[in-house]
């Protein structure tokens, strides 16, 4: 199996655990260019060599560019090199927006939410690859399998609604604890208490069947606590609000007869 050369343009948190866990898997990247060198003690351990600028790059088999959406285009137009493979990490962007007249594009998109301080385990996580051609989708299928046990074909839309799902589950789940902490501090009420109910719920979203799993004041229609609830959150609008929208969905969705 040949050894692929690759090089990460970025440094944010999908580039970190990119060149993680490439580096790991004996595959250290070749170049990382991460124009904030505020960024490169954390990436050294990673690249065989560091640059700031795109015309510092020198050839390789992919480029992954682990940049914001907005800057993949005009970035995958800057790289004057020929022949290669250019690849965007997004969830949301067409399959081609890292298209260039001189070299092939594709998507190798990993499905997770990433930090750098969380190392989650590669190998659990799915990753979507697509590409223009089948020498460039082999080429992808080989460096993902490297990583993970969980390689997967995907469209643009199959990846955009993935990734609108994973909003929906992953940040503005967080955004909800966020908010609860916030809610608790407020009345002087420590959060922890709260940690064991959160992994609960986690693990019971991925090992049951989640429309008869849910539970709550709304899922049993009891409108005393629902009620209750609402004037706690008096001095809360917002929270009321958001409050009073997810309480219509759980009614809507389990008592549709009662719902108003």
């Amino acid at each position: 199996m040949k050894k692929l050369k690759i090089s990460i343009i970025g440094a944010g948190n999908v580039a970190f655990h990119l060149a993680r866990i490439f580096s790991e898997k004996g595959m250290r990247p070749f170049q990382i260019l991460a124009r904030n060198t505020e960024h490169h003690e954390e990436m050294i351990a990673f690249a065989s060599k560091l640059i700031t600028k795109t015309e510092e790059l020198e050839p390789c088999d992919i480029f992954f560019l682990t940049v914001n959406d907005d800057a993949v285009s005009a970035l995958a137009s800057q790289i004057k090199l020929k022949n290669t493979l250019i690849v965007h990490t997004s969830g949301s962007l067409a399959g081609n927006a890292a298209a260039s007249a001189e070299n092939k594009c594709g998507v190798f998109y990993p499905l997770q939410t990433f930090s750098k301080q969380r190392y989650p385990d590669f190998n659990e996580i799915p990753v979507f690859i697509q590409a223009e051609d089948q020498e460039s989708m082999l080429l992808l299928k080989q460096l993902a399998s490297q990583i993970t046990s969980h390689v997967h074909h995907s469209d643009d839309r199959m990846r955009k609604l993935l990734h609108l799902a994973a909003v929906f589950v992953s940040n503005f789940s967080h955004a909800l604890y966020l908010l609860s902490e916030d809610f608790l501090k407020k009345e002087s009420v420590p959060f922890e208490y709260l940690h064991p109910l959160i992994k609960e719920t986690a693990l019971k979203a991925i090992s049951s069947d989640l429309n008869k799993s849910q539970t709550g004041p709304a899922r049993r229609n009891d409108k005393k606590t629902l009620e209750s609830h609402l004037s706690l959150l008096e001095q809360h609008p917002e929270k009321q609000e958001i409050y009073r929208l997810i309480t219509r969905y759980i009614l809507n969705k389990y008592h549709p007869d009662s719902y108003e």
